[in-house]
């Protein structure tokens, strides 16, 4: 294919029995990845026999990994196994169709940042995020308009202090966006006594959400709160 798909299903049922089917594949290859890490840590490296089914293995291990990444069956940025995907033709891979919205928005943020003179991480992939982009004709209509309407550098941590007391006392999906929306522009402002401030007040946040168990509801209302979670775990900040 060379052009952007998205794979939908509206029926709960046909759903259910999706999601049935990836969750059996999902854990299959991840049992045999596991085996596959087994069998490499008893490999005696320092033996030349030893050393080649060493990688051997890891190239299986890795192609497995790689194999389902480019599938249907799990996001490569999120790791969700129950939602809608849609296919990247450029870096030929399926991403949940919430990542695919939330790379290519952020694209348009970066760049608005990078022309009001931000510093933008030279590790940043302008290509590989403007493949998640939907109309190329106005990518520069949505860079202006950000430009002229968002403040990158307003990061108000006392009032989100604030929220974030309010939240454990009253679990409301409005004052959870606001939280979410607050760590995306910490991280993408490269902001990084912001984005430590807010992943500090999120870290509390998130056990005190478990503990009164109601994490997995507001996960439902907001299927970005998992991504942001295991965002800010991968950099060590809401372990």
């Amino acid at each position: 294919m060379n052009k952007k798909k998205t794979i939908a299903l509206k029926d709960p049922r046909l759903r259910r029995i999706r999601n049935s089917l990836r969750e059996v594949i999902n854990q299959s290859v991840y049992k045999e990845m596991r085996r596959l890490f087994e069998l490499m840590k008893k490999e005696d490296r320092e033996a030349a026999d030893g050393y080649e089914r060493y990688w051997k293995l890891s190239d299986l291990k890795y192609a497995l990994k790689s194999s389902l990444q480019k599938s249907t069956i799990e996001c490569p940025a999120c790791s969700a196994i129950d939602r809608d995907m849609r296919y990247n033709p450029t870096i030929n891979q399926w991403y949940c169709v919430d990542c695919f919205k939330l790379i290519g928005d952020m694209y348009y943020e970066t760049m608005a940042k990078k022309e009001m003179g931000h510093f933008v991480g030279r590790d940043y992939d302008e290509e590989f995020a403007r493949s998640f982009t939907e109309d190329d004709a106005n990518i520069e209509d949505e860079i202006q308009k950000l430009k002229a309407g968002m403040d990158f550098q307003i990061i108000d941590i006392e009032q989100l202090s604030l929220e974030v007391e309010l939240l454990n006392a009253k679990a409301d999906s409005e004052i959870l966006d606001y939280i979410v929306n607050m760590f995306f522009v910490a991280w993408i402002a490269d902001d990084e006594q912001g984005f430590g401030e807010v992943s500090y007040l999120l870290s509390p946040f998130f056990k005190k959400l478990k503990k009164r168990g109601l994490y997995e509801k507001l996960r439902a209302e907001n299927s970005m709160l998992d991504s942001i979670e295991k965002a800010g775990k991968k950099i060590g900040l809401l372990n």
